[in-house]
């Protein structure tokens, strides 16, 4: 996995002028399948092992048409973001190779579906962080904090809905807490976060992934099994208000006491990647995938 020392300048991969798959340009239909879409069960779980390392690798993110994957992983020493591509979804992805992204270690990516925005968290302060761009074919800017989502406490995983309105992220406390903010337009700064009491129902609980169609979330939770997460899915009211946790997919159930946890389900609903200890792994967290298809 020495490749994933490698920098990647992103201009000079013709990302906008249809070199290879090497490109943003093309990230596949970003809206929610079609809503009289009868989908079959959740596949057994593949281990993504060309996006693992010896190391830990996290925060995985996969665009909708599930060619382009990016993930956080310090193989290198510090949490950098990589990014690999594949030319179809049951090809293996390329070797990872790192956005470059200034000085400072970053995880848990969250990129917009036009390509120009990058969420990130960093350390070691911990923070809730963007990078824009003004073409899929230029680098990203160096990243800047997120002043209006600052608690004073390590914020991190930060998560998106489709739509970019609404962002959930969580904080490295004992119990973790998750946090959403909202805004009007993506032109605008988001509200004060807040902590939703029917959230905050577990010890550790974190990576929250909105569903394309705005109706459920995805997140990492150890409530059914106490310091051992598992992948849960939330409904969303629409009010503000969330249903109870319950478990995610018959085939993740029983995992023989290791970490399912930062899942990202595709716009699409036809998805999930997600960080786990399960095996067959490389290191300490892998990244592994589910699918399902449309009947």
């Amino acid at each position: 996995m020495a490749s994933m020392r490698a920098t990647l300048v992103l201009a000079a991969l013709g990302l906008a002028n249809g070199c290879g798959r090497l490109r943003f340009a093309d990230l596949g239909d970003a809206a929610p399948l079609d809503a009289g879409c009868t989908f079959g069960p959740w596949s057994a779980p593949r281990p993504l092992t060309e996006l693992s390392s010896t190391a830990d690798d996290y925060g995985p993110w996969l665009s909708p048409d599930r060619l382009t994957a990016l993930v956080s992983s310090n193989i290198s020493g510090d949490f950098q973001i990589l990014l690999a591509q594949r030319a179809t979804v049951q090809s293996p992805f390329t070797a990872p190779t790192v956005i470059p992204l200034g000085p400072g270690a970053y995880g848990d990516p969250w990129l917009s579906p036009d390509g120009l925005t990058l969420w990130i968290d960093s350390s070691p302060a911990t923070s809730i962080l963007s990078a824009t761009r003004a073409s899929v074919s230029e680098a990203f800017a160096t990243p800047i904090v997120e002043t209006e989502l600052a608690l004073g406490k390590p914020e991190v995983n930060p998560g998106l809905s489709l739509d970019q309105l609404t962002i959930a992220f969580d904080t490295l406390t004992t119990p973790q807490h998750i946090y959403i903010a909202t805004r009007t337009s993506v032109a605008d700064a988001f509200s004060a976060p807040q902590s939703p009491p029917s959230l905050d129902v577990a010890t550790q609980q974190c990576c929250v992934s909105f569903s394309g169609d705005g109706t459920f979330m995805l997140l990492g939770s150890d409530l059914a099994t106490p310091g051992v997460k598992h992948i849960v899915q939330v409904a969303d009211n629409g009010d503000g208000t969330f249903g109870a946790p319950i478990e995610f997919a018959p085939t993740l159930v029983g995992n023989d006491g290791t970490d399912d946890t930062d899942p990202y389900i595709t716009p699409g609903g036809d998805a999930v990647i997600f960080a786990s200890q399960r095996a067959p792994g490389l290191g300490s967290h892998d990244i592994f995938e589910v699918d399902r298809e449309c009947l």
